[in-house]
């Protein structure tokens, strides 16, 4: 007998390692939304990675009842590698490179491409802190205390 989506979300946020519903299951601590190429959250000790990518109007459901039952630390990773927090860092200092270069040509969007890269930023730290257990980095918090300005300009001196 198969449980309801939900009852698969409690059972992801109660601890335990395998459950199935019809179209979302719990695999060895990651729950995914209709197989193995859709991981909607992973469980780690004391936070959670959850997938911020959007799929279907079903797995957002599926994300949905996910996010509604899980509590603590949630660290969301867009174009989510729930099991390779090396590559995750990786396409971030990509898209943050990509949005550098549209901010040097950008005439309206400027504060979009900017808060994306904070987060971007914030993203990598966690990552880095949490998942990694590098508890020395202080690398992405400087950029808070810079104005956008000053943010760019050491950005494109590291990345680019």
């Amino acid at each position: 007998m198969t449980i309801s989506h939900y009852e698969v979300a409690k059972a992801f946020a109660r601890g335990e390692r395998e459950a199935s519903g019809s179209n979302m299951f719990i695999d060895n601590g990651i729950i995914y939304s209709y197989g193995f190429h859709f991981p909607i959250c992973k469980r780690m000790p004391g936070y959670y990675i959850f997938n911020d990518d959007d799929y279907s109007v079903s797995t957002a459901k599926h994300k949905n009842y996910v996010m509604r039952v899980i509590s603590g630390i949630i660290i969301n990773i867009t174009k989510c590698k729930v099991e390779n927090a090396e590559e995750q860092i990786k396409i971030n200092n990509q898209a943050i490179k990509g949005y550098l270069d549209k901010c040097q040509r950008a005439r309206t969007k400027m504060q979009y491409y900017l808060s994306e890269i904070r987060y971007l930023l914030k993203q990598n730290y966690l990552i880095e802190y949490h998942i990694l257990n590098q508890k020395d980095v202080q690398e992405y918090s400087v950029f808070d205390s810079m104005d956008d300005e000053q943010m760019k300009a050491a950005l494109i001196a590291k990345l680019v």
